[in-house]
């Protein structure tokens, strides 16, 4: 700054002594020179009318920029400041959460091991009051109790033959089913299905048996309820 003052004051200076110089040139000259020599003295003075003026225009915008300069701080300080307590309000929030979700957390922990304890409890003495009855029947009915067993066993035996009959059976008719398809595929009828024609029973299967050792029988279907006659 001292050293803008001092080059402000210095152009002054230079200034002041141009004009002086040019004072005491006019004083010394004539005619058109003298001309010359008022147009360079109103030239300096302009200049230093210009120079005062910029001077003045620096010296304003220095203070805008200064008043700028505080108003920015201070807008940083107090955002600053607005921030932080911001920050300790949501720290503060937090904490009383967390406080409030453990005292809930602690509570329902407690509820659940009360709640375990007596339904443990409840459980424990219903299993010995049935063991109990079941000691006190069997003490009261023993050969009634001995039959029942004997009973069961019977039962359990007929259940595994019945289950090992069934086994046999489904085998069986699995057994027949098979062949009966195999049988549906081995001939074929060759000819047309229509009345007075001729049909003629075709093996379709390198397996099937000669025809000259089967039994066959035909039937008549009726078109209208569909019933089956024998055809002898």
């Amino acid at each position: 700054a001292r050293l803008r003052e001092a080059a402000s004051l210095e152009k002054h200076v230079l200034l002041k002594k141009l004009r002086d110089a040019l004072e005491s040139l006019k004083g010394r000259v004539a005619g058109r020179n003298k001309d010359d020599v008022e147009e360079a003295i109103a030239m300096v003075e302009a200049l230093a009318i210009q120079l005062t003026q910029r001077e003045g225009e620096l010296i304003q915008e220095k203070t805008e920029v200064k008043k700028l300069a505080t108003f920015l701080k201070q807008a940083s300080e107090d955002a600053k400041k607005l921030v932080d307590e911001e920050r300790a309000f949501a720290r503060a929030e937090i904490e009383n959460a967390r406080a409030a979700v453990q005292r809930v957390e602690e509570a329902l922990q407690e509820k659940e091991q009360m709640s375990r304890a007596s339904g443990k409890q409840d459980l424990e003495e219903l299993m010995k009051e049935v063991q109990e009855a079941r000691r006190i029947k069997m003490l009261h009915q023993p050969s009634k109790v001995m039959d029942m067993e004997h009973e069961l066993r019977a039962l359990r035996v007929q259940l595994a033959e019945k289950s090992k009959h069934s086994l046999l059976l489904q085998k069986e008719l699995a057994r027949s089913k098979r062949v009966k398809e195999n049988l549906s595929h081995l001939y074929e009828l060759d000819g047309a299905e229509v009345l007075g024609s001729y049909l003629r029973i075709k093996p379709c299967s390198d397996i099937a048996p000669e025809l000259s050792k089967c039994a066959i029988q035909w039937y008549r279907f009726s078109s209208e309820g569909g019933k089956k006659e024998l055809v002898s």
